[in-house]
């Protein structure tokens, strides 16, 4: 199977794994934001695993994983709540990469006015890298933004630039966009602040999250910023 039909079927496959969430939503059996995410990931990987040995043929060489980022050491420094990897090794295409998302309620933001909490999120993810997005999810599709088109606007929704889910998987599977740094190392890293941020950082936004002491990194907020001082060699 040529590279570019597995990207088609892995395409389709995470499409009917967000159709599944989404169900379940609406349903609901998923209620939080930190549940839809952990949701969406584990349908997406037992889509993408759950194979026949027939279409299994040229996928040996294709790896799509996520993982949820932990809520005081990853996800609070960094603003993203959800870390996507892909790589693929074939004739022609030959990648690895992946990107940071925020995940959000549709129904528990501001419709018409900004958004502070998850403006100061994408800031925090832009610091991070620029291959960084948004899922705004309702009871029938998602939503996403770059975080870029978000932060410039302080997140309001109605100045937020939207495209639909399948675009964007296309973009991110079809090597358009992707972060080279967010690959297998981030994945299995358990700290990945230490891997985006080598050197100290200062965030511009005030601090929302107060002190966080771990063994790879320090994070501390002064009145106006926070700064991470991430540990040599971690």
């Amino acid at each position: 199977m040529e590279s570019n039909n597995i990207i088609d079927a892995i395409i389709e496959r995470i499409i009917k794994a967000s159709e599944i969430s989404l169900s379940d939503y609406k349903k609901g059996t998923i209620r939080g934001e930190e549940d839809f995410s952990s949701q969406l990931i584990a349908n997406i990987k037992n889509n993408i695993n759950h194979i026949s040995l027939n279409e299994k043929a040229g996928w040996e060489n294709t790896i799509l994983n996520a993982r949820i980022l932990e809520k005081h050491k990853e996800e609070k420094p960094i603003g993203a709540d959800i870390l996507m990897i892909f790589n693929i090794d074939m004739p022609g295409k030959k990648i690895e990469k992946g990107l940071l998302i925020q995940a959000k309620r549709f129904d528990q933001l501001n419709k018409t006015t900004k958004n502070e909490d998850l403006a100061g999120q994408c800031e925090r993810m832009l610091q991070a890298s620029s291959s960084s997005f948004v899922f705004i999810y309702t009871t029938d599709r998602i939503d996403v933004h770059s975080a870029q088109s978000a932060f410039a606007s302080e997140a309001t929704l109605k100045m937020m630039q939207t495209r639909t889910f399948k675009s964007f998987l296309n973009d991110f599977l079809h090597c358009w966009i992707g972060d080279i740094r967010l690959n297998e190392k981030a994945y299995v890293s358990k700290n990945l602040a230490s891997i985006l941020f080598p050197n100290n950082i200062l965030f511009t936004r005030d601090a929302s999250f107060g002190f966080i002491r771990t063994d790879d990194a320090v994070f501390t907020n002064s009145k106006n910023s926070v700064v991470i001082e991430v540990k040599k060699g971690s």
